[in-house]
């Protein structure tokens, strides 16, 4: 039965989109063989793909293929149709508009009245086609090349076709003999563990039309050379009849990969300095024992150990110092431990210690054991003898215990009671009632609500005057002091200023409230008053500061002369050096200082010459109580009477009745400061009166 004819003029191709859009060429000639219609396809073959405007019809067939037409196309198109019809089909061959070579298998034939339509399927290559194909077979090449595994590609056989370098260098054989060679007779793969032949990947492959694996650690072995441990992947490839054509052989040095990633565990898990376990595997192990001890199958002993002033030996002997006593101590350490025993660098000068199946009491005799290891401790550097000391916090994990985080957070709170005590001290969790413990608790809860605070904006400025006591009305310094906002509570200093000193976020409440005192002044250029923001010791150590200041002023354009400082006695004294050159730095900007709480620490008439400071505030313990004729009162005049023969303001605080104003104006105090004049108030209150 002859198949019903469908030409493609317009209105047809909009009915028969499948014939309109297929990817072979349809087209319809009349009885002179004449182009009538064409399918897209189609004309992309005849016109090539940059001649899409070319016009075809009318054109004959043999036109269109560029060959000559002679004087009766009719006849020559005829020709071609009983060909088609004799021999079941026909290779037209010829030249496209574009001048590529053109190869066209004449395949199915639907005449229909004066009309044939023709369906040819393009068996040549066009020449953008074949560049293509070269460019990516270069491109595959150069990743072929380029690749550290060996890749190795055969037929369906199993025969090399090709292989990188890689390859070669592990086979030992060159790129021309091993073309055609069956890939399974060049290696055999082991067993690493049982010694075992395994069966050729490849065949598997071939043979199962899907990728095999070798197993994890197989041996390639190659005739007169040496094991090699390798992973190895082959996967088979189709033609695009969906056959299997071949397969991709790849090796992998597995020694070299598993030494690379056995190191980065490694790293990943240990410190670099003193090779002992970090705090993340100290903490995983951690929680592994709690969570045994939680079933009842046995409880241990955790120790967390800081080194007694560390901090000194690095500011006064340098890093490297520091550095060779962390690696002295834990080889000291290890040789008190037991084999099952973990010790682990948890920080900067800490230590963790878990001590599996130990009792609370032989907890803490291997803390003493630790202490003693440090006192004996044999340490210089650079022919500088140098005291070691420890500090122990000690715990048993139990049942009870809730999780490691909560044991490592007690076993750190007793280490903090144990330094507060003194060096070479041990404090036992046991006393968890007591309150040091209780308090360094405390502390840590409100670490991370001052955390929160800061990336909140939560920090509420207050501010109390310093007041004349020659003119009690003048009201034109302004001591800075810092609140925390919780939701319609304002939370005191003396509640989170503790936790943030001893956990180090001091340095960036004191830029926080500096900016703000900066953004105040920047908002009332034309106010007399002035503000002294209290830093603290982590700051004047810090060398940024000064530049920080610098900046901060300059950008906004205040007057400096309205930005003062305040630093206590002890933090100026015990940062001396950096002290000095904050000062001096902040001073050449027209700022001014305050030395707070004079009177009550360190050797304070020893340095106070060296200080370059501006006032002088006397200790407020010294003032409160004060009466005529007391301690107290000789103390405050002794001060006073120091500071005017330097040249510095005095300023007394803790002022609380007239009776202390009284004398501290016979004395011939400048300036006082406490609630008999006024509580500290919110810095914006100054704006509205």
């Amino acid at each position: 039965m002859k198949p019903t004819a469908i030409p493609l003029n317009d209105e047809v191709i909009g009915e028969h989109e499948l014939l309109a859009h297929s990817s072979d060429c349809v087209l319809t000639l009349d009885r002179r063989g004449a182009l009538v219609a064409i399918n897209a396809a189609g004309r992309k073959i005849f016109s090539g793909i940059k001649n899409l405007s070319e016009p075809l019809l009318g054109r004959s067939l043999l036109s269109l293929l560029g060959r000559e037409e002679g004087d009766r196309p009719e006849q020559a198109f005829a020709s071609l149709l009983a060909m088609f019809y004799r021999e079941g089909g026909v290779m037209l061959r010829g030249t496209n508009a574009a001048g590529q070579p053109l190869a066209l298998q004449w395949v199915a034939t639907a005449p229909l009245g004066d009309e044939v339509t023709l369906l040819l399927k393009d068996a040549s290559l066009s020449q953008p086609f074949r560049s293509e194909l070269v460019a990516l077979k270069e491109q595959f090449q150069v990743a072929l090349f380029s690749v550290t595994d060996a890749v190795i590609v055969t037929d369906s056989e199993g025969r090399i076709e090709t292989l990188n370098p890689t390859a070669r260098s592990l086979l030992k054989v060159s790129a021309h003999s091993a073309v055609g060679v069956e890939l399974c007779q060049l290696f055999t793969l082991f067993d690493g563990d049982s010694h075992r032949p395994l069966p050729c990947l490849v065949t598997d492959a071939l043979r199962r039309g899907r990728l095999c694996n070798s197993a994890e650690n197989a041996c390639l072995f190659v005739s007169g050379e040496a094991p090699v441990m390798i992973s190895a992947v082959a996967s088979p490839f189709r033609n695009s009849q969906r056959d299997i054509a071949g397969c991709v052989l790849v090796f992998r040095d597995a020694s070299q990969s598993r030494r690379v990633s056995a190191r980065m565990n490694w790293q990943a898990t240990h410190d670099g300095l003193t090779q002992l376990p970090n705090r993340e595997h100290f903490e995983a192990e951690l929680a592994r024992e709690v969570a045994r001890a939680k079933v009842g199958a046995g409880g241990h002993g955790l120790l967390v150990i800081d080194i007694y002033q560390f901090r000194v030996i690095n500011d006064t002997c340098g890093q490297g110092a520091g550095d060779a006593l962390l690696v002295c101590l834990a080889e000291a350490f290890s040789k008190s431990l037991r084999s099952q025993d973990l010790l682990a660098r948890i920080g900067s000068d800490e230590f963790g210690v878990l001590l599996r199946g130990a009792t609370l009491a032989g907890t803490q005799r291997v803390a003493e054991l630790l202490v003693q290891a440090a006192q004996q401790l044999d340490f210089s550097w650079q022919g500088r003898a140098i005291k070691v000391a420890i500090c122990v916090g000690a715990m048993a994990i139990d049942i009870d215990t809730d999780a490691e985080g909560q044991a490592l957070a007690a076993a750190t709170a007793a280490c903090e009671a144990a330094k507060e005590i003194g060096r070479n001290r041990i404090h036992l969790h046991s006393n968890l009632n007591s309150a040091t413990v209780e308090r360094r608790r405390n502390e840590m809860h409100w670490v991370s609500k001052i955390t929160a605070a800061l990336a909140e904006d939560r920090l509420v400025m207050y501010v109390q005057p310093v007041i004349s006591v020659a003119t009690p009305g003048d009201a034109n310094h302004f001591e800075v002091l810092v609140r925390m906002r919780e939701g319609d509570k304002i939370i005191p200093p003396g509640q989170f200023l503790p936790a943030a000193e001893r956990y180090g976020l001091m340095d960036e409440i004191d830029r926080t409230v500096l900016l703000k005192v900066i953004d105040f002044i920047a908002q009332t250029p034309d106010s007399p008053h002035s503000f002294a923001v209290n830093i603290s010791g982590t700051t004047i150590s810090d060398d940024s500061f000064a530049n920080f200041v610098l900046s901060e002023v300059e950008n906004s354009g205040i007057n400096a002369s309205r930005l003062h400082f305040e630093i206590t006695e002890t933090a100026a004294v015990g940062n001396l050096r950096a002290a000095l050159k904050l000062m001096n730095s902040l001073k050449a900007l027209g700022c001014k200082f305050y030395l707070d709480d004079f009177g009550s620490g360190l050797s304070s008439f020893a340095y106070l010459k060296g200080l370059p400071v501006d006032y002088l505030k006397i200790d407020g313990s010294f003032v409160k109580a004060m009466t005529p004729g007391s301690i107290d009162f000789a103390m405050v005049s002794s001060i006073n009477h120091l500071a005017k023969v330097m040249g510095l303001k005095t300023v007394a605080e803790f002022v609380e009745n007239s009776d202390v104003l009284a004398l501290l104006e016979e004395i011939g105090v400048d300036y006082a400061q406490g609630y008999y004049f006024a509580e500290p108030a919110p810095m914006l209150a100054l704006i509205k009166s």
